[in-house]
């Protein structure tokens, strides 16, 4: 018995041990030219597709779904005051 917890104990070591590997290379690939391309592309793609699936009739029930629509055009309102307070109009019209 007290074998098969140590090959057990071994095995989840080893997971762990892949799991952290798995993160350490994903993060350096993210942090690469290539995974930073990548997470511009993802973050456009759920840019793109956030409005329809905030829309959905089963997520628009939902209490948090509402509170984070709410937020997020709370955030809008003031990224539009921010960019009006920080536009420096050109001299020439």
């Amino acid at each position: 018995m007290n074998q098969a917890l140590r090959r057990v104990s071994s095995i989840g070591e080893d997971i762990v041990d892949g799991a952290n590997q798995t993160i350490r290379d994903a993060r350096l690939f993210l942090a690469s030219p290539q995974g930073q391309h990548l997470r511009a592309n993802v973050a456009r793609g759920l840019v793109a597709v956030a409005p329809a699936i905030a829309g959905m009739p089963l997520l628009r029930r939902s209490p948090i779904v509402r509170l984070l629509g709410a937020a997020g055009a709370a955030t809008m309102l003031v990224k539009v005051a921010e960019a009006i307070r920080d536009w420096e109009p050109s001299g020439t019209l």
